[in-house]
């Protein structure tokens, strides 16, 4: 047990979680873990256990591999006390990447309290392979700090974000769009009193790759986008 503690990168599956969350290892044993690989994590409940990430208090990339989570981020009403950990232990957290996850359907819940605090400083965002994914945002949760954005096919995606969601992401210089075969636009045309503009100041690479139902990237009518910074 000695060893553990110094672990900085570390791989769990289903059972594993399950003992984590039991508290059948001492709180500070994966202390110093930075990369955690959660894989196959099959028969769990739909919702993410967020609660047992208390254990990593210097996590800074997160990935979730073939996994049947149909939520990452739960809605307050769905936490089951989990709530109060994620501010203290998802901030540190830079690279969320989710591969093979068949029944996701968001990553931020419309309701989820604590979402804008696990998404603000993100830096990196993947999604690949998750075809029941509507969108990457049902909520007003911030990616004020994101700089990169992948997502390839998602097959179920019909919009990437919300307005109020594409308008913060004032820091994203990458992103690429690949292989989403019912996107029709890039963001959702949401009705609420926002302002008629998106600027991606530093966006310097932009891709759309066979995104063969695209019909535009904002329908709002008299809406303007701005990329100063394309190359």
């Amino acid at each position: 047990m000695s060893v553990i503690p110094k672990l900085e990168k570390l791989s769990l599956a289903s059972d594993d979680i399950t003992m984590i969350s039991d508290g059948q290892f001492p709180g500070d044993l994966f202390c110093n873990v930075k990369v955690l690989r959660l894989l196959t994590c099959k028969g769990q409940s739909p919702v993410f256990p967020i609660h047992f990430l208390q254990c990593f208090h210097k996590l800074e990339k997160l990935h979730v591999i073939y996994s049947d989570f149909k939520e990452l981020f739960p809605s307050e009403g769905d936490t089951d006390g989990q709530e109060k950990c994620v501010g203290t232990v998802q901030l540190h957290i830079r690279e969320l990447k989710l591969r093979s996850l068949h029944n996701l359907r968001h990553i931020c819940n419309q309701d989820s309290g604590g979402a804008g605090l696990i998404v603000q400083n993100l830096k990196i965002l993947k999604v690949i392979g998750c075809p029941g994914l509507i969108s990457l945002s049902a909520s007003m949760a911030p990616f004020h700090s994101l700089t990169t954005l992948v997502v390839f096919s998602c097959q179920g995606l019909r919009n990437l974000v919300s307005l109020s969601t594409a308008q913060s992401l004032v820091q994203l210089e990458t992103m690429s769009i690949r292989e989403c075969h019912s996107l029709t636009e890039m963001v959702g045309n949401e009705r609420d009193g926002l302002e008629d503009e998106i600027v991606f100041m530093k966006l310097k690479v932009l891709k759309l790759i066979e995104l063969i139902k695209l019909t535009s990237f904002c329908s709002r009518l008299n809406f303007t986008l701005k990329f100063p910074s394309l190359e």
